[in-house]
């Protein structure tokens, strides 16, 4: 199943003008830029069914060709236990490597929304995170932050 979901977003994005990518050039478009949030004890306590802790995504150095951008995404569940992922991302939809899944991006006043797309699971130390779409993970409202938060 996820691996239709893949291709069929992959020929819809794929028919994306050159000109949409622009979205994500201000915002995140270079070595340095991130982007991070980290939700205080009385967040969590408000939303009981959410899951990750904090959240970072940022530049990666490794620039996939083809894509107009590669992130880098990761995540700290409320357990401890991070996860993180490589996303090649064209207009505001980013694809993370190895079927984990999908997010969309767009500018929110002073930072982004991360949008969950149908799934979302990233591999750790310890296993898999768990589909995000399954808790309420599912919108991030992430801010810039200094560069050493998305290393």
């Amino acid at each position: 199943m996820k691996k239709t979901i893949f291709a069929a977003l992959a020929i819809v994005v794929s028919g994306l003008p050159a000109q949409a990518a622009s979205i994500l050039d201000p915002m995140i478009g270079s070595p340095g830029d991130c982007f991070a949030r980290v939700y205080d004890r009385a967040h969590l306590n408000s939303h009981p069914s959410q899951r990750v802790q904090s959240i970072h995504l940022g530049y990666s150095d490794w620039q996939e060709p083809g894509y107009e951008i590669t992130l880098d995404l990761g995540f700290t569940l409320r357990n401890g236990q991070d996860y993180s992922g490589l996303a090649y991302c064209r207009a505001d939809l980013c694809a993370l490597e190895g079927d984990a899944g999908y997010f969309n991006l767009l500018p929110r006043n002073d930072g982004m929304e991360l949008s969950v797309v149908d799934y979302l699971e990233l591999e750790g130390s310890r296993g898999f995170s768990g589909n995000l779409m399954d808790s309420d993970d599912r919108v991030f409202l992430i801010y810039p932050a200094r560069p050493a938060v998305c290393s």
